[in-house]
Parts: C-alpha cells; structure tokens; sequence
C-alpha cells in the first residue's frame, strides 16, 4: 500500500515538474537589452523563428548595437539563414 502511495506521489511530482520546466514566464518586453534575451532564451531552446523575431526587434531599437547585429547574424546562422 505504500509503495503505492509512493509512486503515486513520485508521478505527480514528476508531472508536476515537467509542466513547471516547460512554463514560459510571460512580460512585456519593452527595451532592446529585454529582447536581446529573450532572444538568447528562444535561441537556447532551438526555438529560432522567435528567437530572430526577437533579436531583429532588439537592432531595430538599438541599430548602433554591435552585439545585438552579431547575435542577430549566429541566430539566423545556426537556423540555416547563411544569406541572411
């Protein structure tokens, strides 16, 4: 009956966990240095199409960002986008 009990509590703590790790905290990005990490963040996670949306944002705020363009330019690199 326990070893039940515990597996029961092992599986909830399990789901619980998996569903915490794919949580996406949600924040009105609003500044260039927000949307530069956001775009690392998308970047880290092979989400690459937001990750660029991101990065594009953060140049077009801060076009004198030299930073900001070469993140831009590996992103777009690692996504396949070598003419880009």
């Amino acid at each position: 009956m326990q070893v039940a009990n515990i597996r029961n509590i092992l599986i909830a703590v399990l789901v619980a966990t998996s569903c915490w790790l794919e949580f996406q905290p949600v924040f009105a990005v609003t500044s260039a240095s927000q949307y530069r990490s956001q775009g690392l963040s998308y970047r880290a996670s092979e989400r690459y199409t937001e990750a660029i949306a991101a990065l594009k944002k953060s140049t077009l705020l801060e076009p004198k960002n030299l930073s900001g363009w070469v993140m831009l330019g590996w992103t777009q690199h690692l996504a396949g986008q070598e003419d880009a």
